[in-house]
């Protein structure tokens, strides 16, 4: 099969400083995966490895791939003129939020049914694997619920890199909200709140 691309001409390339002269081009990172790989790159973010290697981390479309995978992420590696397509991650979701120098917020999603789930995970790259710092889920069944005395419930997430100035790591903020009730004719319906600021350490 020929390799077909569909590089979006309005992929944007994150850059700073001297990794600026060594962006790949969204057509160089389709090349440099797997043959038949059939891949639109939307964004393209810097992000520096373990180890200081320079790479970028690309969200990405698959428009051959049914709806529950549509969408993932691709790690591109210039020093190596190679590219990967991060299994673990994607389905409904590509956004990614730099959190400078090694740190990214990247996720995963899915629905069916009526309800949805997705998960947000802050990680680091050594070599092709990525570490997973920290990771929340959220979900909703608005679309199977009420009937039957069922409740309508879920949850929300809200997240945020905080820079703290002397602390020597990296902090997320977390915002998490919960509802649940028993459809939309329901007079009191239940919200909770929950907030933390979570320092991201890597364990050996």
């Amino acid at each position: 099969m020929t390799r077909i691309i569909f590089a979006t001409l309005f992929a944007t390339a994150l850059l700073n400083g001297t990794a600026r002269a060594a962006a790949p081009t969204a057509e160089q990172i389709v090349q440099w995966l797997p043959e038949d790989q059939v891949t639109e790159v939307e964004e393209i973010h810097p992000l520096t490895l373990k180890g200081g290697e320079q790479a970028y981390l690309a969200s990405v479309n698959f428009p051959d791939a049914g709806r529950n995978f549509w969408a993932g992420y691709v790690l591109a590696r210039p020093a190596l003129k190679e590219a990967r397509v991060l299994e673990e991650f994607g389905g409904q979701y590509n956004g990614v939020t730099p959190g400078g120098g090694p740190l990214a917020l990247i996720g995963s999603a899915g629905s069916g049914q009526g309800t949805s789930e997705a998960t947000y995970s802050v990680v680091v790259f050594e070599g092709w694997a990525a570490k997973r710092l920290y990771s929340i889920s959220e979900s909703d069944n608005s679309g199977n619920c009420g009937y039957d005395g069922g409740l309508c419930e879920g949850s929300q997430v809200f997240l945020h890199f905080v820079p703290v100035i002397g602390s020597g790591s990296p902090y997320l903020s977390v915002t998490e909200v919960r509802y649940s009730s028993a459809g939309d004719e329901d007079p009191a319906p239940k919200v909770t709140t929950r907030s933390e600021l979570v320092r991201l350490l890597e364990s050996d």
